[in-house]
């Protein structure tokens, strides 16, 4: 309870106790800790600035370790700002 006070996510959470997510939840639940709200947590100058690494050919990958985010939402992000995603480069087309 108190790392999720100190400001630790539910995923920062679920890794250093290595639970599930759903064993979290129910641990705060059961204690009263309300959950903090969700919702965007980057702001419209961090999509723009992801959406110019991309075009500068950075990975998701590496763009949402520069800003702590897990790769599938800058990608989120960056279709949001018109960006074409690439296809992965060790994708097959059947």
């Amino acid at each position: 309870m108190a790392a999720y006070g100190e400001g630790n996510s539910l995923a920062q959470l679920v890794a250093r106790f290595k639970v599930h997510h759903a064993t979290v939840l129910a641990h705060l639940e059961r204690n009263g800790v309300p959950r903090r709200p969700t919702g965007p947590k980057h702001s419209d100058e961090d999509v723009v600035d992801a959406a110019d690494l991309y075009r500068d050919e950075l990975l998701l990958a590496a763009i949402g370790h520069r800003f702590r985010v897990d790769p599938g939402t800058v990608g989120k992000a960056v279709r949001t700002a018109d960006v074409q995603i690439r296809p992965r480069r060790d994708w097959v087309s059947a």
